[in-house]
C-alpha cells in the first residue's frame, strides 16, 4: 500500500542535508572581496543611498540592496557567518523547488533524483557561502520557473499571479532573470501557442517594470561605457570547457579534467534530449530552451561587456540536471523486467555525486581552490605594527582589505584600477609619501594589470625596505626614508667596536616571523672610516649544531645595508639603518643567543669591543 508522507519526508530530509552542507564551515574563510563590497555598500550603508551612490556603479536591481540592507540591519555587519546565512539559508529553497519541477515536468523520482543532485550540487553550495545575490536569484529563479509552467498548465488566475510575483521578484532580485523569461516565452510559442498572446502580455509588463528600475538606476552607466563588465569577453569554447562543468560539477576540479568533462556532459545532455525528444517532446524543448538560449545569449551580450562566466547563467542549472534526471528514470522505468539493466543505471548516479563529492572536497579543503585571501589576518597584523602617522598602501584593489583593516593609519588602494597611468600613481606616491615616514604595503598588483609593480618599484628606488614579511600568505613590506631619525634609534649607544663605529642602537621584531626568519634592524654611528670595508655578522648561537660541530645555528654576513655603503667609505656622525634577515624556519626549539659584530672579510680578525671580545650579545631568543 502506498505510503504518502514518504516523498514530504525524502524531500525534507534532502533539504535539511543541503542545508547542513551549506552551513558547513561557513564562517572559517574570511570574505572576498565582493563579499567584502557587499558587507559594506549593500548591508552597511541606508538603502537610500545604496540606491543613489552604489546602483550607480554597479549594476543590480533594487531588491538586491533592499534585501541586503534589511540583512544587514538585522544581523549586522561584521561577522562572515551572519553574512553568509542569508544565501545559505536562500540557497535551500531550490532544493524542493527542483523537486517540484522535475515532477510538474516529469515524475515525481525525477524530482527526487534532481533535488538530490541540487543538494550536493558544488557550484551552488559555492554561492550559498558568499554573500552576494546569486544564490538567492538562483533559488527564485527555480521557484519562478515552477510557477510558470503550473500557471502555463492550469490557466488560473491565482497561479497566474504567483507566477507574476514571483517573477518580477526574481527580475527585481538580478536582471540576468530576464533570460529566463525569454527563454519560457520561447517555450509558450513552440509549445502552447493558444497562450502566448495572454503569456506575451503578461511577461511584456514584468520586463517593463524591471526595464524602469534598471533605467532609473543604471542606464546612465551602462550607457555611457563606464561598466565594462568584470570579468572576461567571449570565449566560445568555454561554453563547453568551463560553462557546463561549472554549473555542474563546480570550479573546483583541475582545469585540464574540467575541459574533458565538459565534452562528456555535452554528450550526456544531447543523448539525453534525444531520448526525451521522442518520449517526453515538452520536457525536451523545455530543457533545450531554458538551458540554450540564456548561454547563447550571455555570448551575445559578452562580444560588448566583459560578463562571460557561468555565474551569470545559473538560471540554465536546473534545466542541465533535470534534462539527464529525467532521461535516467525513464530507462530506469523501461527496464521494470531487467534488474541487472537498472542497477546499471544507478552507475551514472553515483559517478555524478562522487565528482561533486570530489569537487566539494576541494572547495573545502584544497588551499588551491581557497575562496578568498586571509585579509582578517592582514588587518590584525597591521593593527599591532603601524603607528597612527604611518602609511598603508593597498596594491591588490580587494575590497576585503578595507572590510577587516582597523589601525588607525591612513590607507589607500594604489593602483586604484588597472588603467590608472604610471605617472599618476607616482604623483601620489610623492605626494603621500612625503607626508609619513613609514610606509607599509600589502598585497599584490594583478600581474594581468598594465601597471602593475610600479608602487614596488618607485618605493625600492626612493626608500628603504625594511620590513619583509606576510601574514596568511599575503605580503606585507615596510619601507622607510634612507636617513635616519634620531628619535628613532632609542637610548644608546649599546657598544664601540674599537676606536672606529658605535652601536647606537637595535630593533629586533618578533621571533619567528611568519615567513621563518628574524628581522633585526641595527644602527651604526661611525667614529671613522676603515682602512678597507668591514662586514656585518650577525650570528644565532646554542648548543652544539650537529651539522656543523660548532654552536652556530645561522648566520648573515654582508657589508652594511647589504654593501649599500662601505665602512671604508661611510661618514662619520651619520646613522646607518642596517636591515638584516636571518632565516630560522626548521631550527629546533629551543633558547638561543643572537649577537653581532664586525669584521675584515680578507683576513677574518674582528674589531675589538671597548670592554673586551669581539662579538656583542643582543638578545636571547626562544625558538617553539
Amino acid at each position: 500500500m502506498p505510503r504518502p508522507w514518504l516523498i514530504p519526508a525524502a524531500v525534507l530530509l534532502l533539504t535539511l542535508a543541503g542545508l547542513a552542507l551549506r552551513l558547513h564551515e561557513l564562517g572559517r574563510v574570511p570574505l572576498r572581496g565582493d563579499e567584502a563590497f557587499s558587507a559594506q555598500n549593500w548591508a552597511g550603508r541606508p538603502l537610500a543611498d545604496s540606491l543613489t551612490t552604489i546602483a550607480t556603479i554597479e549594476p543590480h536591481p533594487p531588491l538586491t540592496y533592499a534585501i541586503f540592507r534589511l540583512w544587514g540591519r538585522l544581523v549586522g555587519v561584521d561577522a562572515a557567518l551572519l553574512l553568509r546565512l542569508l544565501p545559505a539559508l536562500a540557497s535551500v529553497i531550490g532544493i524542493p523547488a527542483l523537486y517540484a519541477l522535475g515532477r510538474r515536468l516529469h515524475h515525481p523520482l525525477t524530482g527526487l533524483l534532481a533535488a538530490l543532485l541540487w543538494a550536493v550540487q558544488p557550484f551552488q553550495v559555492w554561492h550559498a557561502q558568499d554573500f552576494r545575490n546569486y544564490a538567492l536569484w538562483s533559488s527564485l529563479s527555480a521557484v519562478t520557473l515552477w510557477l510558470a509552467l503550473r500557471a502555463i498548465q492550469r490557466g488560473r488566475p491565482l497561479d497566474t499571479g504567483l507566477y507574476a510575483g514571483a517573477a518580477l521578484l526574481t527580475g527585481l532580485t538580478f536582471y540576468m532573470e530576464l533570460l529566463s523569461l525569454g527563454s519560457m516565452m520561447l517555450f509558450v510559442l513552440w509549445q502552447y501557442r493558444r497562450q502566448a498572446g495572454r503569456w506575451l502580455a503578461l511577461n511584456t509588463g514584468i520586463v517593463a517594470v524591471v526595464a524602469l528600475a534598471f533605467a532609473l538606476l543604471q542606464a546612465r552607466l551602462i550607457g555611457s561605457g563606464s561598466y565594462a563588465g568584470t570579468t572576461g569577453y567571449l570565449d566560445i569554447t568555454q561554453l563547453v570547457t568551463r560553462f557546463l562543468p561549472a554549473l555542474v560539477f563546480g570550479e573546483t576540479l583541475p582545469p585540464a579534467f574540467s575541459a574533458g568533462l565538459g565534452g562528456l556532459l555535452l554528450a550526456l545532455l544531447a543523448g539525453s534530449l534525444g531520448l526525451l525528444w521522442r518520449v517526453q517532446p515538452r520536457l525536451a524543448r523545455w530543457g533545450l530552451l531554458v538551458g540554450g538560449v540564456p548561454p547563447l545569449a550571455l555570448a551575445l551580450i559578452s562580444l560588448r561587456m566583459g560578463v562571460f562566466d557561468p555565474r551569470y547563467v545559473l538560471l540554465s542549472a536546473p534545466a542541465y540536471t533535470l534534462i539527464v534526471c529525467a532521461a535516467l528514470v525513464t530507462l530506469f522505468q523501461r527496464a521494470a523486467a531487467r534488474p541487472r539493466w537498472r542497477a546499471a543505471l544507478l552507475l551514472p548516479v553515483g559517478g555524478w555525486l562522487a565528482l561533486c563529492a570530489v569537487s566539494l572536497h576541494g572547495y573545502f579543503n584544497d588551499p588551491a581552490y581557497r575562496k578568498a585571501a586571509a585579509w582578517d589576518g592582514v588587518g590584525a597584523f597591521l593593527q599591532a605594527q603601524v603607528a597612527p602617522e604611518d602609511l598603508v598602501i593597498q596594491t591588490g584593489a580587494d575590497a576585503a582589505f578595507g572590510f577587516y583593516y582597523r589601525a588607525a593609519a591612513l590607507d589607500m588602494a594604489l593602483p586604484a584600477n588597472f588603467d590608472q597611468p604610471d605617472a599618476a600613481i607616482i604623483t601620489l606616491l610623492e605626494q603621500f609619501t612625503s607626508a609619513h615616514r613609514s610606509v607599509w604595503v600589502t598585497g599584490k598588483t594583478f600581474p594581468s594589470w598594465p601597471n602593475a609593480g610600479v608602487v614596488e618599484n618607485w618605493l625600492a628606488a626612493q626608500r628603504q625596505l625594511t620590513r619583509s614579511t606576510a601574514a596568511g600568505g599575503i605580503p606585507l613590506r615596510q619601507y622607510l626614508p634612507w636617513t635616519v631619525a634620531p628619535e628613532e634609534v632609542g637610548p644608546g649607544p649599546l657598544a664601540t667596536f674599537g676606536d672606529q663605529v658605535t652601536l647606537a642602537g637595535m630593533r629586533l621584531f618578533p621571533v619567528p616571523d611568519p615567513t621563518g626568519q628574524i628581522t633585526l634592524w641595527l644602527y651604526w654611528q661611525p667614529l671613522a672610516q676603515t682602512a678597507l670595508p668591514l662586514k656585518v655578522f650577525v650570528h644565532l648561537t646554542g648548543e652544539v649544531n650537529p651539522a656543523t660541530g660548532s654552536p652556530l645555528w645561522a648566520q648573515a654576513d654582508a657589508p652594511p645595508q647589504q654593501g649599500r655603503v662601505q665602512t671604508s667609505t661611510w661618514q662619520p656622525g651619520e646613522l646607518y639603518r642596517d636591515v638584516i634577515i636571518l632565516p630560522v624556519g626548521g631550527l629546533p626549539p629551543g633558547t638561543y643567543t643572537l649577537s653581532t659584530g664586525l669584521y675584515d672579510p680578507a683576513t677574518g680578525v674582528r674589531l675589538p669591543l671597548a670592554g673586551g671580545g669581539d662579538a656583542l650579545p643582543l638578545a636571547q631568543i626562544t625558538l617553539p
